[in-house]
């Protein structure tokens, strides 16, 4: 794993991972970075010289597919392979909070509301499922519900501006 200094277009630091990695996830303040691991994994360090671990967690058994931050980076959401997107607090260590479930195959891309309380995710089947982040349950309003929401990112595959 490297740092680069885009402008300088330098490796600023350098770390070995102790395995094989599938995604990683800055926080959107840059003071944390995330990891996910094909084993279920994840590991959140502090990005400075020595990669200072803050967390270390393997509640999952299959690989870690996506990882995000909320706007604020109060909370972190970690999908993966077993269809379930779990939200860990920040600010409790990384414990998990609630475990949002409902995909029918891997959890492929998932975005943030902009205010942090809905969760948009698409999976294999290509479904499109909407949660709600304070409860961690489906909401079935669906695609219509949700189509003029704003969001904090878009990486979704599927949705209304695709």
């Amino acid at each position: 794993m490297a740092v680069w200094d885009i402008k300088l277009r330098k490796q600023k630091r350098f770390g070995r991972l102790e395995q094989a990695a599938n995604v990683i996830a800055y926080s959107n303040s840059g003071t944390l970075l995330a990891i996910g691991y094909i084993n279920g994994a994840f590991h959140v360090m502090e990005p400075d010289n020595k990669f200072t671990l803050k967390a270390n967690r393997k509640n999952r058994n299959l690989a870690i597919s996506e990882i995000k931050f909320n706007p604020n980076d109060t909370l972190m959401a970690v999908g993966a392979a077993d269809m379930m997107i779990m939200i860990y607090g920040v600010n409790q260590n990384f414990q998990p909070l609630k475990a949002m479930k409902g995909h029918t195959s891997k959890v492929t891309h998932f975005d943030w509301s902009l205010d942090g309380t809905t969760i948009m995710s698409n999976c294999t089947s290509y479904s499109i499922l909407f949660f709600n982040t304070n409860t961690g349950k489906h909401d079935p309003s669906g695609a219509s519900g949700f189509k003029n929401e704003t969001w904090s990112t878009w990486t979704c595959t599927l949705g209304w501006p695709v």
